[in-house]
Parts: C-alpha cells; sequence; structure tokens
C-alpha cells in the first residue's frame, strides 16, 4: 500500500541492534525470516554497531563480522536492495586520543588529572575500557584510576608499562572518539578539546 502512494519515492526499513556489537550479525537470516515479500523494499539501513578496538575487545570476531556484513551485502544486491550503514564507534573511536597527566602514583596506583566521569562515560555505560597507548604485555603494572573520590573512578584495572611511572608522565588513552559525552559529577569541569590537522 506504502508503495503505491505516489509521495513515497522509495520505502525501506531501518534498525539498529546496538553500539560496539560483537556478536549479533546474522543479519541477512533474521531478514530473511521477518520479510516475506522483499519486492516492496528499495533500501535497508542496517544501523551501526561495528565494533572498535577496546582492552576488552577480541580481535578476531572482526573478521567473522566483515563477513557476515558482505553476505547480507551480496543477499540485498541480488534482490535490488540499497544497503545503508552507519560506520560509527567504528570510524569515531580512533579519532580522538585523551591525554592525561600523572598527578599521583602510589601501591601501583596512577591516579591521572581526568575522571571517568567527564571524558570516558562508555567505562560504564558501555562496559568499555580504553587502550593505553604504548601499553605493554607485562612489565610495571598499574591500576589507573580518575581523580574523583568515587571507587567506580576506574579507566583500567591492570596496564603494564616498560618503566615505572611518575607524577608529571604523560599517559595516553586512544580509541577515546567514540561517545565521549560528559557528565558533571562532582562539578567537574568539560575536558578541552583540541583538534589536529
Amino acid at each position: 500500500e506504502l508503495k503505491n502512494n505516489k509521495n513515497i519515492n522509495q520505502l525501506g526499513i531501518h534498525f539498529h541492534r546496538k553500539t560496539q556489537n560483537v556478536s549479533e550479525w546474522n543479519l541477512k537470516e533474521e531478514l530473511e525470516d521477518s520479510i516475506k515479500d522483499f519486492s516492496s523494499i528499495d533500501l535497508i539501513n542496517i544501523g551501526g554497531g561495528i565494533p572498535a578496538e577496546y582492552k576488552n575487545f577480541r580481535k578476531e570476531v572482526k573478521n567473522h563480522i566483515f563477513n557476515k556484513i558482505r553476505e547480507l551485502k551480496t543477499f540485498l544486491n541480488e534482490k535490488n536492495i540499497k544497503m545503508i550503514i552507519e560506520p560509527g564507534r567504528f570510524i569515531a573511536a580512533p579519532s580522538i586520543k585523551l591525554e592525561c597527566e600523572v598527578i599521583n602514583v602510589y601501591d601501583k596506583n596512577i591516579i591521572v588529572n581526568a575522571s571517568v566521569y567527564n571524558s570516558a562515560m562508555d567505562t560504564f555505560v558501555a562496559h568499555i575500557r580504553l587502550l593505553v597507548e604504548n601499553e605493554k604485555e607485562d612489565g610495571y603494572c598499574y591500576t589507573i584510576k580518575g581523580f574523583t573520590p568515587d571507587s567506580l573512578d576506574i579507566f583500567r584495572y591492570k596496564v603494564y608499562f616498560d618503566n615505572e611511572l611518575k607524577v608529571g608522565d604523560k599517559i595516553t588513552f586512544i580509541n577515546a572518539g567514540a561517545y565521549n559525552y560528559s557528565s558533571n559529577y562532582f562539578n567537574l569541569d568539560k575536558i578541552e578539546t583540541e583538534v589536529i590537522n
């Protein structure tokens, strides 16, 4: 009925599973189970969800995800349906680095001049742990904490460095660009953003 409406040029479906989707990619099978007749559909927007790399991300799932997307694309091409995808976090995450300064070191804990509340809310919201630039597999082990009194203000529980860290050293978190919204919890200032071309 909608397809025959003179005011509608194209008819499509849009869905969005979730951000940082590492498991729900059987889209072709689910569309086949849900739709009997594809002839009225011009486009399908599968949203985003392509995961970025974080500490708690298994890299080996990436190939599986892209294979499932290619499989869906081939399936939709055969039906002359345009596929739209929103890369979101996959592109946004690597575009930002969060540079922090060590302001205290004690008992294998590092306190930095930022907080998960004003720079990395996805630590709570999406259970994401940012990677640290130049982190190692072993060496000097630290827990990296934010500077609020909140016991949950922890960027990472275990990060290894080549050298012992001291007050004034810099720590850079990578892939910090996706959904880097902040909270004013503890009356925290918003973090200054520097754009580098």
